[in-house]
């Protein structure tokens, strides 16, 4: 299971499948990295298409403390080394 640490400690679970160019998948409130299954199956045969699920959606870290950062910007992903990008988000 691939997890990145963000600066706050919070580790943040992601899929990483195909290579090129980085395309970075953004959950919305009620999905995660599985929302997104069709569009890396297709995208995936060109790009490199990241998922991740953001914190408090596991296997993500679920904070106990409701006063924690928010969740990274879109297609933000602290500690995953990758140039300029496209985001896809709903």
């Amino acid at each position: 299971m691939a997890t990145l640490r963000s600066d706050d400690g919070v580790n943040l679970y992601y899929e990483d499948t195909g290579s090129g160019t980085p395309i970075v998948f953004v959950h919305e409130y009620a999905g995660d990295v599985r929302s997104w299954e069709p569009q890396v199956r297709h995208f995936s045969r060109r790009y490199r298409c990241i998922t991740f699920n953001a914190r408090g959606y596991p296997p993500s870290d679920v904070p106990s403390e409701v006063d924690t950062p928010p969740p990274p910007r879109y297609g933000a992903i602290p500690g995953l080394p990758i140039p300029p990008r496209a985001t896809m988000r709903v």
